[in-house]
């Protein structure tokens, strides 16, 4: 009954995080500087919003990879969208990305870059 009362308080506290610490939204760390998200529809743009304002204020940069287009006046981070015609980039497009993440990279040593793809598993991934 201890280990079952343990696990579900655990459960409750991880949730407890998600909802309201977290604003329902997943930010897992690649490395130090390099997050990646879930495509931020609609519903979930303002939340995810708050959370990276709140835990990174101006010092994200977002690369949406999706190939669509969102409003992104919640951002205090500059946003470059990638348009994609399939998975795979074209090498002037996949340079200048890469030149322009080392220069955001390098101007502050407490900046990030936050990716993300398309929702759907057919599209780009994060």
């Amino acid at each position: 009954v201890k280990v079952a009362a343990k696990d579900a308080a655990e459960a409750l506290q991880k949730e407890w995080q998600f909802t309201f610490e977290d604003y329902s939204c997943r930010l897992s760390l690649v490395r130090p500087n390099l997050i990646a998200t879930d495509f931020p529809s609609r519903p979930r743009q303002h939340w995810l919003a708050a959370r990276l304002n709140r835990d990174h204020a101006s010092s994200y940069l977002v690369i949406n990879l999706s190939g669509c287009i969102y409003d992104t006046f919640e951002l205090q981070g500059p946003v470059m969208d990638i348009m994609m015609s399939g998975c795979v980039l074209p090498l002037e497009v996949l340079l200048r990305l890469v030149v322009s993440v080392h220069h955001w990279l390098a101007r502050q040593a407490r900046n990030v870059v936050v990716v993300h793809g398309a929702d759907d598993p057919a599209g780009t991934a994060a």
